[in-house]
């Protein structure tokens, strides 16, 4: 990617400039030639944003974290990483909430830019599209089943083996042009004039040549000489052909290529656990759109609407995920818990 960088306020921690410039040697060597613009400590209100990766797609928040290992924690209480070394770290704070506190101060900002430079690029249902993603050390991995990601979508956990599919991945209908960027960068109080070039260093993926040992000059021991004179000559044995034979490791065996097979992919909803098969198949971009702005009516609380937009998904492809999920979760947040089941056993009889 062609990255441009920008920093707002210089870094106060070792850990955190480590990691934003392994976040930027990670999209610089990434083959796609599409711009990034890369935004560093970002003040904005009361907080803080560690980096705001601007790209064709928006904006991505990143906030760095200087943890390794397995991550806990749901939306309530505080989140916990256990090391590889066995040891569980008390973060001592709900990164989900910073999260979200994080994405609520920049939506509000985002929204005045949105109106102000991107009315014909971004429309407005769309505007809440931002995604807000907590970055940690390579190897790490959420493995607590509490939070439910299908449902809090603008949230994410991401390292550096993951950052770069993940932007890939993202669904989003609208595109910024690389000419409003220098438009937003103004309304940080940044501009073109404050990119910095950066040395990126790329290791190289063969190792290096062994420097050769000198060995030492060894003094023959007169004693020892004749000790070595006075021992018979013993022949190296030599094995039999037999014995070769047998020693010889088999050849290895060739395994078969695997097939393709259909894997089903739990759930977790609300008080019961079901199984959905995977459907992998082409999404027709009305169905795209209508499941993008109900998810945007949700995040806003907008239940009807949000309800109304599911519903006419469903109509065009009653077995899309997406659509189930958010459909499910709104009849559970009206309290229509006995409807909201009944979809439930509908879906299941259906497939």
């Amino acid at each position: 990617m062609k990255v441009t960088l920008f920093t707002a306020n210089p870094s106060e921690f070792a850990h955190e400039k480590s990691q934003l410039h392994e976040i930027l040697s990670v999209l610089h060597d990434d083959q796609s030639s599409k711009p990034v613009y890369m935004l560093t400590n970002v003040a904005i209100g009361n907080h803080e944003i560690d980096c705001i990766l601007l790209t064709e797609k928006g904006p991505f928040l990143i906030d760095c974290k200087a943890y390794q290992g397995k991550i806990t924690g749901c939306e309530n209480g505080n989140w916990y990483v256990q090391t590889f070394k066995g040891n569980c770290v008390d973060v001592g704070k709900n990164l989900f909430l910073q999260a979200k506190k994080q994405r609520f101060a920049f939506l509000q900002r985002w929204e005045v830019i949105a109106k102000k430079h991107l009315k014909k690029q971004i429309p407005k249902e769309q505007r809440a599209y931002i995604k807000a993603w907590l970055y940690f050390k390579p190897g790490s991995k959420y493995v607590d089943d509490r939070l439910d990601m299908n449902a809090a979508r603008w949230f994410g956990i991401v390292t550096r083996d993951t950052l770069v599919e993940e932007l890939r991945k993202c669904n989003i209908q609208y595109r910024i042009s690389e000419l409003s960027y220098e438009k937003i960068l103004k309304e940080f109080g940044l501009s073109i004039v404050d990119a910095k070039e950066v040395t990126v260093n790329i290791v190289p993926d063969t190792d290096p040549e062994p420097v050769p040992e000198i060995e030492p000059e060894i003094i023959p021991d007169p004693e020892k000489k004749e000790e070595d004179e006075l021992k018979p000559e013993v022949e190296p044995e030599v094995p039999d052909e037999k014995q070769v034979d047998e020693i010889t490791p088999p050849e290895p065996a060739v395994t078969p290529e695997k097939t393709s097979i259909s894997i089903p992919v739990v759930i977790q909803r609300g008080p019961i656990q079901i199984t959905i098969p995977v459907r992998p198949k082409s999404r027709p971009p009305e169905l795209v759109n209508a499941v993008n702005e109900a998810s945007t009516y949700l995040e806003m609380d907008r239940l009807d609407q949000a309800l109304n937009l599911a519903n006419y998904a469903l109509s065009l492809d009653k077995y899309d995920r997406e659509a189930q999920d958010i459909k499910y979760e709104i009849l559970y947040r009206l309290k229509r818990g006995e409807e909201a089941e009944a979809f439930i056993e509908e879906i299941l009889l259906g497939e």
